[in-house]
């Protein structure tokens, strides 16, 4: 039996895990668009608050840990079509831009959420974060690292600048 699963994140690696215990010779692939996996999300207001400093303690396993179980990982693909009446994917190497057919048993679909990015006037500029994705964190780390505080002004009035 062949299992794919789209998204490797926290659902999707749970479940290649159960699958595998479950089911052990079973061929598992997790597709996942990111280069890596099992990524605690939640953690992110916290590692952007600096409540903790290490971005390790986000993820639950590297995929050397998860590729030692038997499961196959395709770490930067994504998925560009399904065709469920021949359960085959087409599947995008987003580091050579190529795209190879997977075909499956069983298919689980564990992509994870989306923003809701309001359609309001300057929400497509570069000052505008979703706070999903750790490089979207990383990038906004880097625009607060860039902020000069004055204290030299009205009491209790911060102004800051670029």
């Amino acid at each position: 039996m062949k299992i794919i699963i789209i998204g490797g994140i926290a659902a999707g690696m749970s479940a290649a895990a159960k699958a595998k215990r479950v089911n052990p010779d079973a061929e598992i692939i997790v597709i996942e668009q990111e280069d890596y996996i099992s990524f605690g999300a939640c953690g992110l207001p916290y590692y952007l608050g600096e409540e903790f400093n290490d971005e390790q303690e986000m993820f639950a396993r590297t995929p050397e840990q998860i590729e030692r179980l038997g499961i196959k990982l395709l770490l930067r693909h994504r998925v560009e079509s399904i065709e469920f009446a021949t359960k085959t994917l087409a599947v995008k190497n987003l580091s050579t831009n190529e795209v190879s057919h997977e075909t499956y048993d069983r298919l689980m679909l564990a992509v994870g959420a989306k923003p809701f990015v309001p359609n309001i006037a300057g929400i497509d500029s570069s000052d505008v974060y979703t706070i999903t994705k750790l490089n979207e964190v990383k990038r906004l780390q880097q625009e607060l690292s860039n902020i000069k505080i004055s204290k030299y002004c009205h009491p209790g009035w911060w102004i800051y600048w670029h």
